[in-house]
């Protein structure tokens, strides 16, 4: 990756003092045992290229941060827009939301969701956006979804979630 490359690709920063929930709270060199003229990162997105032929010219994205609005982990998946002859508009490097997308989320509200563009039904050609949802914990149940990521388990030593591979464990599992 060349300079030019980083600087169209990364993205870092550090949070500022502002308001959570109408609380006033201090920004990054405010904090208790950092110093004052500090250049730590507490933001980081990436846009990376895998260079492989199996990925080539899909971005990956990655942010990571404290103190950001929402937390959790999510897979998003951003389609290539259709050719715009088929539906008798232009759709050239649209990025204004219309994309179709399937997100998967891993925690803290695990399912997926896929957001699409749907001809919507007649003769003539208009285009709408449809989203559909799956939410684990409301198909069956907040605490059947939490039981996996509140139960881990000791085998031979190693933490690992809820199951241990068969006649890994000692005894059974060892809940703590």
């Amino acid at each position: 990756m060349v300079d030019q490359d980083v600087v169209r690709s990364v993205v870092r920063g550090q949070y500022a003092a502002g308001s959570i929930n109408g609380k006033a709270v201090v920004g990054y060199r405010e904090e208790k045992n950092v110093k004052s003229e500090s250049t730590t990162e507490t933001y980081v997105a990436l846009r990376v290229l895998i260079d492989n032929w199996r990925w080539a010219n899909v971005p990956f994205y990655i942010r990571v941060g404290k103190r950001l609005p929402k937390g959790g982990t999510e897979i998003g998946i951003h389609f290539k827009n259709a050719p715009g002859v088929l539906f008798n508009r232009d759709q050239g490097g649209v990025r204004d939301g219309s994309q179709n997308v399937l997100v998967i989320r891993i925690q803290p509200d695990e399912g997926v969701s896929l957001r699409m563009q749907s001809k919507v039904p007649g003769a003539s050609v208009r285009i709408q956006p449809v989203k559909m949802d799956f939410r684990y914990g409301t198909s069956f149940g907040e605490s059947e979804s939490r039981s996996l990521r509140t139960a881990p388990a000791r085998c031979d030593g190693w933490r690992r979630y809820a199951f241990c591979p068969q006649g890994r464990s000692r005894g059974g599992m060892e809940i703590y």
